[in-house]
């Protein structure tokens, strides 16, 4: 069995303990799924000979998009660290919409009580509402969630909320009365800090006609201070995955 050198979202590096080559593969065309890899048979590229890998890294999507974004800040290819710090948060934003509306109602009933297959629909039902959803609107999603608590505890309280997704079109922009309403000074903060995030504006002004070149000190802010922020949004909110869920985690 061989160590995984390297992971990413999209591929893995290992050395094929045959020929010693690094072999470069890809999450959706070398393997029958995207992981994470306890244990899975390969081919080498080079040798095409069989061996095991092991190792796969376990962290949720938007870390994964952390860690590249860091990479390429490091070889100061600040444009592609913008992009994919930008799109860190989008998938942070997503977990979010899945922990409040899905998980937390699912996991809050009695086992016997849960109803997977419906978990299933109301989680497609969702994705489709947020599948053309960019960084504005699904933060604006969190905040306008949490501002107006909106906290649903069963499934059926799921699919209510859900509707709401659309309907009273919590993706558009929060006022600021609706952040100034809520109670708690800490989350308040939160919201406030997240109204005010500056990678949302910088990632337009790289990615569209402008191909804005940033300086590092623009994108040390959006990879220092609002890292942080994303981290404390994710402990104050109690955002996890499906496996943090069912493990007690969250």
């Amino acid at each position: 069995m061989v160590q995984i050198s390297k992971a990413d979202y999209e591929t893995v590096e290992v050395v094929c303990e045959h020929c010693g080559e690094e072999c470069l593969l890809n999450r959706r065309e070398d393997f029958t799924h995207t992981g994470p890899y306890a244990s899975e048979n390969v081919h080498c590229p080079h040798c095409r000979r069989e061996f095991r890998i092991v190792n796969d890294t376990v962290n949720p999507p938007f870390e994964l998009f952390v860690f590249s974004a860091q990479e390429h800040f490091r070889k100061k290819r600040y444009m592609l660290a913008v992009a994919t710090m930008a799109q860190a948060w989008e998938l942070f934003f997503a977990m979010f919409a899945d922990a409040w509306f899905l998980y937390r109602p699912f996991f809050s009933s009695g086992k016997s009580a849960r109803d997977r297959a419906r978990l299933s629909q109301l989680q497609e039902e969702m994705g489709q509402l947020l599948q053309r959803c960019t960084f504005a609107p699904l933060r604006n999603l969190v905040i306008n969630t949490v501002a107006c608590e909106i906290a649903p505890q069963t499934l059926d309280d799921a699919e209510l909320a859900v509707k709401r997704i659309k309907s009273p079109g919590l993706c558009n922009d929060p006022p600021l009365s609706i952040v100034s309403s809520v109670g708690d000074p800490a989350t308040k903060d939160i919201l406030r800090a997240l109204l005010n995030l500056g990678i949302g504006e910088l990632r337009t002004k790289v990615l569209h006609h402008q191909a804005y070149r940033p300086l590092r000190v623009e994108v040390e802010r959006c990879l220092e201070g609002e890292l942080l922020l994303l981290y404390r949004t994710k402990c104050a909110l109690a955002v996890g995955s499906f496996d943090e869920f069912a493990a007690g985690i969250v």
